[in-house]
């Protein structure tokens, strides 16, 4: 049976910075917690490929500068980025934009900037906005945020373009001071080479579930009571419940 912590289930829609506690299954220096909140899986250790290394330039708020990306395949179609800085993250005060060429070709996607998805956090509250290949907007659903040990991670799905066994892709990342609004540090455009996609299954989240599970309708009266008179069974009546009213 799938257990879902509403804890992390929190944790995820905010975007969290989340300590690096003990607990690591897989042995990947990703906490299970970290985990729980980006929807890798705690049983499969994560392997992040260097995809930039960038000098250190900042002398005030050195934990803006970023100054390595990494990334990894954590399923199919499901990507995890781990982006380091000059010293650990943090969410206070600070944003963030990974820009994601996925097809790897500058002239789709938005007009000014050839990125299919701009994967942001403001102040750990995750947002993305979207671009079809002729540059109009498109819904999409929001990156998993989340700090570790100074990292920051963004896991996020989507379909990046494959060759010869590894992800053709561009990027860029613009670091930024919330209050007053500026940029902190960019690393230009890179075009990588990342890990190839995968066939794994997806750990499942909330947003996932499009069915009740474990769930049952009674009908009767005779069940319905039998089932009050269950000394096992807990009876909750809508009547006079303050969530009712």
């Amino acid at each position: 049976m799938r257990t879902i912590t509403l804890a992390w289930i929190a944790c995820a829609l905010m975007g969290i910075a989340i300590p690096c506690l003990a607990q690591d299954a897989d042995g990947d220096s990703l906490a299970d917690a970290v985990e729980a909140v980006l929807g890798t899986d705690p049983r499969f250790a994560e392997s992040l490929v260097d995809v930039g290394q960038f000098a250190a330039t900042r002398t005030e708020r050195p934990e803006l500068d970023v100054v390595g990306v990494r990334m990894a395949n954590v399923a199919r179609d499901r990507w995890l980025w781990a982006i380091r800085f000059a010293q650990p993250y943090t969410f206070d005060n600070s944003s963030l934009i990974l820009y994601v060429d996925t097809d790897n070709d500058p002239g789709t996607g938005r007009k000014d900037m050839g990125c299919e998805f701009m994967l942001a956090h403001n102040a750990g509250a995750p947002g993305v906005t979207a671009f079809a290949p002729d540059g109009t907007g498109v819904s999409s659903t929001a990156p998993r945020v989340a700090i570790g040990d100074g990292v920051l991670y963004i896991c996020f799905d989507c379909s990046i373009k494959q060759a010869g066994g590894q992800s053709l892709l561009r990027y860029t990342v613009l670091s930024e001071v919330r209050e007053p609004h500026q940029s902190a540090d960019s690393t230009g455009w890179v075009e990588a080479r990342g890990p190839g996609n995968s066939d794994r299954e997806k750990v499942v989240l909330l947003g996932d579930i499009t069915q009740d599970e474990d769930f049952l309708v009674t009908e009767g009266l005779d069940l319905i009571w039998q089932l009050q008179a269950d000394p096992d069974n807990v009876v909750i009546s809508p009547v006079g419940s303050p969530t009712m009213k």
